[in-house]
């Protein structure tokens, strides 16, 4: 999905130890992505994994924007909480406002 794109953005929750609908936006090249190297299937592959395999298939692209959004909850279930919905205004504006910068 990334291959001969300019530039990616990638919106997961992620366990950022704020309140629920809080949110950061980073390069790449700031993000600290954790997992595991012993995956035995790619079944459990997440972000972290498929970034790797696209800098290893050289088709990283040149702009990489990480969007981590602190969910309720990091348990899988079906749609947003409450507190992540309201917020997805403000991450798409923001979302925005950093493409404009960067053209």
């Amino acid at each position: 999905l990334m291959k001969d794109r300019r530039r990616v953005v990638l919106v997961d929750a992620a366990s950022l130890g704020r309140a629920p609908g809080e949110f950061v936006c980073l390069p790449l090249a700031q993000a600290r992505l954790r997992g595991a190297d012993d995956h035995l299937s790619v079944h459990g592959a997440g972000v972290r994994d498929a970034l790797l395999l696209a800098q290893a298939l050289d088709c990283l692209p040149d702009e990489v924007l990480i969007v981590g959004v602190q969910p309720a909850s990091m348990q899988w279930n079906a749609g947003l909480t409450p507190d992540v919905q309201a917020a997805v205004p403000a991450i798409t504006q923001t979302i925005l406002d950093r493409l404009e910068l960067l053209d």
